[in-house]
């Protein structure tokens, strides 16, 4: 898309799409002429539905503007941009004379300062590194190269210092991408101090989308995999497992291999892995136990759909079926007529088709980061293995005629936490990728977490579950802030796979109780803010006990005096406080 095309697109979207779709505050700290990400900003985040909400400080005035009381910082962005050129930090002996033990405490004052200052999220740029070599081939003990490695060193130290509050841009890597000459414009930089190309601008602002996605709990979380032609080359009911393409070393069967070293990554971060082709089951559970080069096993599938159905109808039951969404859904396929049919029919669902270019195959899913999230934590790592947990857990429920009875056999146990900082990932993930029970759906950042654990008028309640199928790891909280002689609940929320046991009921009735023996508040008060997803929790505060108390803006309110709170019996729920 040209950039013309771009801006028809950004004029086309804030005309039909006015009010609706989330919010995100980006603030650019800024040492040169970077208005002009903008439009790609836009169009980036506007794919999304999400509508950026930007900033752009003074040019060149980043330590002020760190400093200064009364910045934009203020409002606590949820993102802040930290856009930097080498340029601006050169002193009166010009760009060559450039030293990085000078640019690194200017850089410390600056990053710093945003720590303190804020909650946000924080996005910096690296350092590009001469195109030209001042000394040639020459090997010297200082030159601007070598002052820019160190650089960008520090930079990566702070990243390792702070994994899930910094995060980066790399320009070396985006300029490899498209090279120097679509990258660099070197006639309104110094006619301007405009930097960057849109061919540039555009990465960049793709790079800041993705966080800004992942913060919002926009990322995609299951990837749907076709078989023929998709896995393997050939058709396995036709071919027989001798005659597919497959190989790890042999050309064209190594990009097939490739793409499975791809979903097995995938699959190691989290990503919940699924087959839905047409096929026999048999010839396909042949090739993933006995073919020597097929990487993908059945172990690593959380759910399947391998019959001679149409592809809809079998996306659709693997949505009910983990529970998910089908705007979180990847589906990869080879068939241009099923890959149309999907898109027509389920719109929501992310359709990538095998490219005509198969040696560009391999690495697509990465490139188009459908995946990204912020920090993979434990719980991301394990997601498979307790989908298939869970598979356990529907087939023993078979044999139950009474609920309870199978509640019983499953030994829960609930450990619950309150105000433990050993969690801070996890919890922030949680509040950015729960969508369905979740009674708010407020976003934070590991900055905001940290923020309340270190508030004493907030508390902020977590639990782990485990059963005799496995641990399910840490999949629900709670934010309770007081407020005078009141408590007000700031968000609840649970992972969609443990509800049905009732394990939702057993830790607010724990938190709710506690809540008033910590407090003692005169009243507890709760809000619903209902979204497309949350349907279900709607009623929620209701079936605790609470008070409708009005509606406006649609969000319902609620309120409990403490002598009201129910008391709820679940004897088979083991709780572990700690």
């Amino acid at each position: 898309m040209n950039f013309l095309e771009t801006l028809d697109f950004i004029n086309s979207f804030e005309k039909e799409n006015k009010n609706s779709g989330q919010e995100i505050s980006i603030n650019f700290l800024r040492n040169f002429t970077i208005e002009n990400i903008l439009p790609f900003l836009k169009y980036h985040f506007y794919n999304s539905q999400i509508n950026p909400i930007v900033n752009f400080g003074g040019y060149n005035n980043m330590i002020q503007e760190v400093l200064d009381g009364a910045s934009h910082l203020n409002s606590q962005p949820k993102i802040v941009v930290l856009a930097m050129s080498i340029h601006e930090f050169a002193g009166d002996g010009g760009l060559y004379d450039v030293r990085a033990e000078k640019v690194i405490n200017e850089l410390d004052i600056i990053i710093q300062g945003v720590i303190e200052r804020t909650q946000s999220t924080i996005v910096i740029n690296n350092f590009l590194l001469p195109f030209h070599k001042e000394f040639g081939i020459a090997n010297v003990e200082v030159s601007l190269s070598k002052e820019i490695d160190k650089i960008n060193g520090i930079i990566q130290t702070y990243l390792k210092k702070y994994p899930s509050r910094i995060f980066l841009v790399d320009l070396n890597r985006l300029v490899g991408i498209i090279g120097e000459i679509n990258s660099i414009d070197y006639r309104f930089w110094y006619s301007s101090r405009t930097l960057f190309k849109n061919d540039l601008l555009d990465l960049y602002a793709k790079e800041i989308t993705k966080i800004g996605k992942a913060l919002l709990g926009k990322s995609k979380k299951v990837l749907v995999l076709d078989c023929d032609n998709t896995l393997w080359g050939g058709i396995i009911g036709e071919d027989g497992i001798e005659g597919i393409t497959l190989s790890k070393n042999t050309y064209p069967g190594n990009i097939y291999y490739a793409f499975q070293e791809t979903v097995i990554k995938l699959y190691e971060r989290g990503v919940i892995i699924t087959l839905c082709s047409k096929n026999n089951e048999d010839d396909v559970w042949e090739v993933l136990a006995n073919h020597p080069d097929c990487l993908l096993k059945k172990k690593h599938l959380a759910g399947w759909r391998v019959n001679w159905r149409n592809k809809v109808d079998n996306i659709i039951e693997l949505s009910e079926e983990l529970n998910i969404g089908l705007d979180y859904f990847v589906f990869v396929d080879d068939n241009p007529v099923e890959c149309n049919l999907v898109k027509e029919r389920l719109p929501l669902v992310e359709m990538v088709q095998v490219p005509e270019k198969i040696y560009t195959y391999p690495d697509i899913l990465f490139k188009e980061s459908y995946f990204d999230t912020l920090q993979i934590s434990s719980e991301d790592k394990a997601r498979n293995e307790l989908y298939q947990a869970e598979m356990q857990r529907k087939e023993s429920k078979r044999s139950y005629s009474d609920i309870t009875d199978y509640f019983k056999s499953l030994d829960i146990e609930l450990t619950i936490g309150v105000n433990k900082s050993e969690n801070i990932v996890r919890l922030a993930q949680l509040t950015q990728k729960t969508n369905q029970f979740n009674l708010t759906t407020r976003r934070y950042s590991d900055g905001q977490i940290t923020a309340l654990l270190g508030d004493p008028n907030s508390d902020v309640y977590y639990f782990a579950v485990k059963d005799k199928f496995g641990d399910m790891g840490i999949t629900g909280m709670l934010i309770a802030k007081q407020v005078n002689e009141t408590v007000v609940i700031d968000n609840f929320l649970l992972s969609c796979r443990i509800l049905g046991r009732n394990i939702e009921m057993a830790f607010i009735d724990y938190c709710l109780k506690d809540i008033t023996q910590r407090r003692s508040p005169a009243y507890i008060l709760a809000d619903y803010i209902p979204t497309k997803k949350n349907m279900q929790t709607s009623e929620f505060w209701s079936t605790v006990g609470f008070q409708k108390k009005e509606s406006s803006n649609g969000i319902t309110s609620y309120s409990i005096k403490p002598a009201e709170l129910k008391k709820n019996n679940f004897d088979y729920i083991k709780l572990k406080i700690l």
